[in-house]
């Protein structure tokens, strides 16, 4: 089990360590390798149950569905971005108390705002009311009390 999840998380950190390289460098060479290891994490994600790493994922996949819908000017992914969120959020609340897990929201919550205050505001009034919905079905009230960050 153990092995699992440091196979897991190795593929989750190599693909955040590229994503924080692209964003930093403005490098193509990192962002193309954001993804070369998808088939591995979907494959890690089938065999293993770890809410953090899970979560972690979806943020990055939110994350990079801005990033592009904001370069690209084309806004059509941004739904799937928004329950990327959703999800992503919710599974590290979920998830063990540690740096990977509840602890690390604060953290994650501020990375997600910065790309949040760069969507139209007519698009973080809709997410905002769909993270609200979501969070509140999910009864992950730490969550919640988050929203009033992002303005």
């Amino acid at each position: 089990m153990s092995d699992g999840w440091f196979w897991f998380a190795n593929l989750i950190e190599y693909e955040e360590l590229s994503y924080q390289a692209w964003v930093k460098t403005g490098q193509s060479r990192y962002r193309d390798k954001i993804g070369a290891r998808d088939r591995e994490i979907e494959q890690a994600m089938e065999e293993y149950e770890f809410p953090d790493l899970r979560g972690r994922w979806h943020l990055l996949k939110g994350h990079l569905g801005i990033e592009d819908a904001l370069s690209s000017e084309d806004h059509t992914g941004l739904p799937v971005a928004l329950e990327h969120y959703k999800v992503g959020f919710t599974q590290i609340a979920r998830g063990f108390v540690g740096s990977h897990g509840a602890a690390a929201i604060p953290r994650e919550f501020e990375r997600f705002g910065e790309l949040f205050r760069r969507l139209p505001l007519d698009t973080q009034a809709q997410w905002q009311e769909g993270l609200r919905r979501a969070w509140r079905e999910a009864d992950a009230t730490s969550l919640l009390a988050r929203l009033g960050e992002l303005f």
